[in-house]
């Protein structure tokens, strides 16, 4: 049964006045209702701590497996590419054996190959696609990168890759 808010006492449903104090209710015309707040759901200690509980086991499930992933090697071989491009060469550096980076006595590969792919995407406004691995054994795969230009120009470039510590690496780039 409701009450009166200015002094507690009990009102009839669909009364207007508060009949002991002369307060106007809920149902004077043109005065809104104000509804009680109740939860939308009502939720217990326990069922929240399970919830919350359950929520920190999928996110550290989620984690260790982000963690221990192993990135296939045509999409190392795509960020090695964007890094390189873009002459993130210290990002690029991440991607490739530290023996094959530093190969060149002048400069590093991935220095030197963004040079020749900006060149090269420049003068024939390139784009490129990458293929699918090509796998020779557990701990060996190369990829075909194709840079194509609207004039027709094209560059092929093979990719290859060992599996050093769980992480695909670049260790070679030959003509494809």
């Amino acid at each position: 049964m409701p009450k009166c808010k200015n002094c507690g006492e009990s009102l009839h449903p669909e009364q207007k006045v508060c009949l002991a104090c002369g307060t106007q209710t809920d149902r004077w015309p043109g005065r809104v209702a104000e509804e009680e707040e109740k939860p939308a759901f009502p939720v217990s200690p326990k069922l929240a701590a399970a919830i919350g509980g359950g929520l920190l086991v999928i996110i550290i499930v989620i984690v260790l497996v982000m963690h221990f992933r192993i990135v296939p090697p045509h999409q190392v071989t795509e960020k090695w590419l964007q890094a390189t491009t873009s002459r993130n060469l210290e990002r690029a550096r991440e991607y490739t054996l530290p023996a094959y980076e530093d190969s060149y006595w002048d400069q590093s590969v991935s220095s030197r190959k963004a040079d020749e792919y900006q060149l090269f995407i420049y003068n024939n406004e390139a784009d490129y696609t990458i293929s699918k691995p090509e796998y020779e054994s557990k701990e060996s795969a190369s990829v075909l990168v194709i840079f194509k230009g609207k004039n027709g120009e094209e560059l092929r470039e093979r990719v290859k890759l060992v599996l050093e510590n769980r992480k695909w690496k670049i260790a070679d780039i030959g003509s494809g």
